[in-house]
């Protein structure tokens, strides 16, 4: 055997060939091209099949053996897409593959694409004599909005998330006349091939109740936006997500002040007769007031104070630590 013949990739030969008989399905109208939107996202599968190559070598026997896992787990991969594109068992596979796939997966695969919705919240009757609100949020990776409305509860949960996630919880107990309110959205368990996050619509009484809040955000991406509600301490803490809060006069915290952001960004959007000051930790990201950096040192501690802070009659002091991401304030 020639040495250009040895060093033949099998496993890819094998790749395109179904590639190819999955493509003359579409053009022939046999299997919809929206089959492709189920299939993408088993992309991770490809760099698997990459290090199997670099670990079992260039033997022929290795790449025989590659070539039968790809054709494995390729051919898996078309049936298990076709199954969730179709909605339809194929009859040539045993029953317990088909709904294997239909549950969603299982162990520590998921499958599913589907969601379910959900409905949380917390009575204004039950906790009608409070006489303040506490608020914390555990949102992971999920996407939100939280805002205030003319709603008969105290707080209104629209929920959707992975139908393979473990269910959301919202859990309250008054402690000394003042309701302490948790929620952490769904979790997994599981390796998902698929994007889905979780989605929430959070909505709050318009009253007069002051409230703390404690945001906690993952991968995430979320908007707050107040207008009338009395905040007094708010600490929020961004991982590698993205969180915007617009603030209005009214809803200005008076207590303390925190903002944690790691890989990800954060932006205050504030009236602008407040004057503000911050007290920072920089690491290698950035800090910017109205797009301008606001740090007089690459990293390390330091103070901004804006230029109507001593004229404000509303004052806003915060701290501030950022490692690899950013904050911004904006003004409008």
């Amino acid at each position: 055997m020639s040495i250009e013949g040895s060093r033949r990739n099998y496993s890819w030969a094998a790749f395109l060939i179904i590639l190819g008989i999955v493509l003359l399905l579409n053009t022939t109208n046999i299997v919809g091209w929206g089959i492709w939107v189920f299939t993408v996202r088993f992309w991770p599968v490809l760099i698997v099949l990459l290090g199997l190559r670099i670990i079992l070598g260039g033997s022929l026997l290795s790449r025989i053996l590659q070539m039968i896992i790809t054709i494995l787990l390729t051919g898996a991969i078309f049936l298990i897409s076709y199954i969730q594109y179709t909605q339809k068992p194929l009859t040539f596979l045993p029953d317990s593959f088909n709904s294997w796939v239909f549950n969603g997966g299982g162990g520590l695969i998921n499958l599913s694409i589907k969601s379910l919705e959900g409905e949380y919240a917390v009575s204004s009757e039950e906790n009608a004599q409070i006489e303040g609100l506490s608020l914390t949020m555990d949102l992971r990776a999920s996407s939100f909005t939280l805002m205030e409305d003319d709603i008969e509860d105290i707080l209104v949960i629209n929920a959707k998330y992975p139908k393979t996630d473990d269910e959301p919880i919202l859990s309250h107990e008054i402690i000394d006349n003042k309701l302490d309110i948790q929620f952490s959205s769904a979790s997994s368990n599981s390796f998902s091939f698929f994007s889905n996050k979780s989605e929430y619509d959070i909505r709050l009484n318009r009253s007069d109740i002051p409230l703390n809040m404690d945001i906690k955000l993952g991968a995430g991406e979320g908007d707050v936006l107040f207008e009338t509600v009395k905040i007094g301490d708010f600490y929020g803490d961004i991982g590698a997500g993205k969180i915007s809060v617009k603030l209005g006069i009214d809803s200005i915290p008076t207590g303390d002040v925190r903002f944690t952001v790691g890989a990800g960004k954060i932006i205050l959007v504030l009236p602008q007769r407040v004057g503000y000051q911050v007290e920072y930790d920089l690491g290698v990201g950035s800090i910017r007031s109205n797009g301008e950096d606001i740090s007089g040192v690459p990293s390390g501690r330091g103070k901004f104070t804006s230029t109507n802070y001593s004229d404000s009659d509303i004052k806003l002091n915060l701290f501030v630590t950022v490692g690899v991401g950013s904050f911004e304030i904006e003004n409008e």
